[in-house]
Order: structure tokens, then C-alpha cells, then sequence
């Protein structure tokens, strides 16, 4: 389980002019891997229950605030970049020899969730200028495998279940309730089902969830004067 919690701001006030910038870059890569890789010299493992199971929970918690304000002019800007990178495997590989009087299991899964906050402001007499740029990426590759031409696996699916993934979400955010698209609000315990399985299980799932909310606001107090605001976001 890896989090990631960042807070990022800048502010600048002056009676002539001001200036104020907020960058942050945060990142995450994760490598999680559990395999059985070849055999005991030809001996085959005699278990009663296999499981090879691989799992990774990553969050960014993301916020970046910038803002300026003087008499005359004033400038805010905001760039927040975050990045997100899950590599999960779950293998049974290599002339793996496993003979299961009740079950086997091979089981990968990953929940990736990054929530971003950012905003800019800029207030001015005559001239107010803000603008704001994120970007945020979640790249994930989720794999579970039984390899090699000469692996063998036996499960006999005898007694109790083996309980494994099952690639049905639970405690999915409910998007019937949201009012508008932009009212989205993550899941904090989003996860992976389970389900009682008897024999040979491979299973991989992936789950990931983003929700970026930006402001960039400007505001001249002078009639005569001129603001502009520019927002980009990039998911």
C-alpha cells in the first residue's frame, strides 16, 4: 500500500504588483510481483491449498493553491502533475510441478485512486491574470498467469473453497446519485469482490479512479480595468 498526500501553494501581495506560482509534480511506481518459478528437481510441491496472490493499493491526494493580489497588476498561475504507475503479477511458471488435493489459485489485483485539488486566483485594481494547468496519468498493467510448456498443475478441488477475486467492484462510487458529471467524489474503500471458488482459479483485475477539481479566477476592481483567467485540465 503506497499513499501519497501533497500540499503545494504560493502567494505573493503588493501595492504596485504581484506575482504568485504553485507547481507540484508528485509520483507513484509500484512493482509488486508473487510467483512459483520452476521445481524441486523434477519433485512435484503436494499441497492442500495454493495461492499465489499479488496485490497493490496506491492514492495521491493532491492540492495546489496559488494566488496574487495588488493595487495595480497581478499575476497567479498553478501547474499540478501527478502520476501514477502499477505494475502487479501474480505467476506460476518455469516447470512449476503442483499437485493440490483441494485448490489452486494464481491472483493479481491493483485499486489506483488519485484525487487532485487546484486552484488559482488573482485579484487586482487594473490588470488581473491567472491561469492553471494539470495533468494527471494513472498507468496500470495487472497480470496473472499459469506459463511453460512444462508446468503441471493438479487441483482436485476437494474440501472448503478457496476464496479469490472476482472482478466485481464494491463500495463503487454510486454515479446515479451525482447531480452533474463534475460532482464526482471518490470511493475510499473502492476494492475487489471475493468469490468461494473449488478446482484452479486465474484471476487478474484492475481498478482505478481519478477526480480532478480546478478553479482559475481573476478579478479587476477598476471599470476600466481587464481580467483573464485560463483553465486546462488533462486526465
Amino acid at each position: 500500500t503506497s499513499t501519497l498526500n501533497a500540499l503545494a501553494g504560493g502567494a505573493a501581495v503588493s501595492g504596485a504588483a504581484s506575482v504568485g506560482v504553485a507547481t507540484a509534480v508528485n509520483r507513484i511506481n509500484n512493482l509488486v510481483q508473487a510467483r512459483l518459478d520452476g521445481n524441486r528437481n523434477g519433485v512435484a510441491w503436494n499441497v492442500g491449498d495454493l495461492l499465489i496472490k499479488a496485490t497493490s493499493a496506491a492514492t495521491i491526494n493532491a492540492a495546489s493553491i496559488s494566488a496574487g493580489a495588488s493595487g495595480a497588476v497581478a499575476a497567479s498561475a498553478g501547474v499540478a502533475s501527478n502520476l501514477l504507475q502499477t505494475s502487479t503479477k501474480a505467476l506460476l511458471q518455469g516447470g512449476a510441478l503442483v499437485n493440490a488435493d483441494r485448490n489452486v489459485g494464481v491472483s493479481a489485483g491493483n485499486v489506483d485512486a488519485l484525487s487532485s485539488n487546484a486552484a488559482v486566483v488573482a485579484g487586482s485594481g487594473l490588470v488581473s491574470v491567472s491561469g492553471l494547468v494539470t495533468v494527471n496519468q494513472i498507468e496500470s498493467k495487472t497480470e496473472a498467469g499459469i506459463s511453460g510448456a512444462a508446468t503441471r498443475v493438479n487441483a482436485l478441488g476437494n474440501g472448503a473453497a478457496l476464496m479469490v477475486g472476482s472482478g466485481t467492484p464494491v463500495h463503487a462510487p454510486d454515479t446515479d446519485a451525482w447531480a452533474l458529471a463534475q460532482a464526482f467524489t471518490s470511493a475510499a474503500n473502492l476494492a475487489d469482490g471475493e468469490e468461494a471458488i473449488h478446482g484452479l482459479a486465474v484471476r487478474a483485475s484492475s481498478l482505478q479512479q481519478l477526480g480532478q477539481r480546478s478553479v482559475s479566477a481573476a478579478l479587476a476592481l477598476s471599470p476600466a480595468g481587464t481580467a483573464v483567467s485560463g483553465l486546462s485540465n488533462t486526465a
